[in-house]
């Protein structure tokens, strides 16, 4: 199958050895995608803390669990999601394609298997949070059914902050 065109996707779920693969891909998709939103030090702050051996297994473990995404033996993209209960909401961390993957619709295929994992697990609501200059994104979860709830200045240290939106999906 050629690069980049839909197909069905592979979910596995992330272990502990697919840490490197993780970091790598998230350097990659980052450098890629937010350049034109955020500094290079705000991204190389971000990826050392997000992205360190122990935050990514920080997301394999109790509610939370981190899947890859492939076409055939290519990880095109990765997601990592949290059961928060008794609250019934599911909140997507991360939810990253890479970038000669994105405007082909795996970016839905992918929020469709959370919906469906969301509704296995009988919860009522789905949120996450969304750069608001990052308006591919953001287009794309308006078009799924997210709406925007918040708009969200988050300090994450070394004086940056996370200039986000809260957005919500209702099952």
């Amino acid at each position: 199958m050629q690069e980049g065109k839909p197909g069905k996707l592979i979910f596995r779920r992330a272990k502990a050895q697919d840490t490197s693969l993780l970091q790598q891909m998230a350097r990659e998709i980052w450098y890629d995608s937010y350049t034109e939103m955020i500094s290079e030090r705000q991204i190389e702050y971000m990826l050392q803390t997000m992205y360190s051996e122990e935050s990514i297994l920080f997301f394999m473990q109790d509610n939370y669990y981190t899947f890859l995404v492939y076409q055939e033996q290519e990880p095109l993209a990765y997601y990592s999601i949290e059961k928060r209960m008794p609250k019934q909401l599911l909140y997507i961390h991360r939810l990253y394609i890479r970038q000669q993957y994105q405007k082909k619709g795996f970016g839905r295929q992918i929020l469709q298997k959370i919906l469906g994992q969301s509704l296995d697990w009988q919860l009522k609501v789905i949120e996450l949070n969304v750069n608001r200059n990052n308006s591919q994104a953001l287009t794309t979860y308006k078009r799924f059914g997210f709406q925007i709830i918040q708009e969200l200045d988050t300090a994450i240290g070394k004086d940056f902050f996370m200039n986000d939106y809260l957005m919500r999906y209702s099952l």
